[in-house]
């Protein structure tokens, strides 16, 4: 069985950062720790399973190829490429996301 590189793109560290920035200001080091640790343990099972995130329900998304992996309230958007895995943006659920694509 195939193992995928998974690789996070500048932005998409960014906003991992972002997140944590928040949740180190609301709630403590320890929620930051625990989100960020959360969201990139979600990423790892894409190693082995690079197709478990779903299609975007939108098709501007879709045709570009990017799918999600849902990490608790956080979106994750990457593409499939021939041994690695691209994640381009890290984003929160509740907000207006797909804007990150414009």
């Amino acid at each position: 069985m195939q193992r995928f590189k998974v690789e996070l793109l500048p932005e998409a560290w960014a906003e991992l950062d972002r997140i944590a920035d928040i949740h180190l200001n609301l709630v403590g080091p320890n929620s930051a720790q625990k989100i960020t640790d959360n969201i990139l343990n979600s990423l790892k099972y894409l190693e082995d399973n690079p197709y478990m995130g779903a299609e975007s329900k939108y098709p501007f998304l879709a045709e570009q190829g990017f799918r999600i992996l849902v990490c608790g309230n956080y979106l994750c958007f990457y593409k499939v490429g021939a041994d690695v895995v691209e994640v381009y943006h890290i984003a929160d659920g509740r907000r207006d996301y797909p804007k990150l694509f414009f």
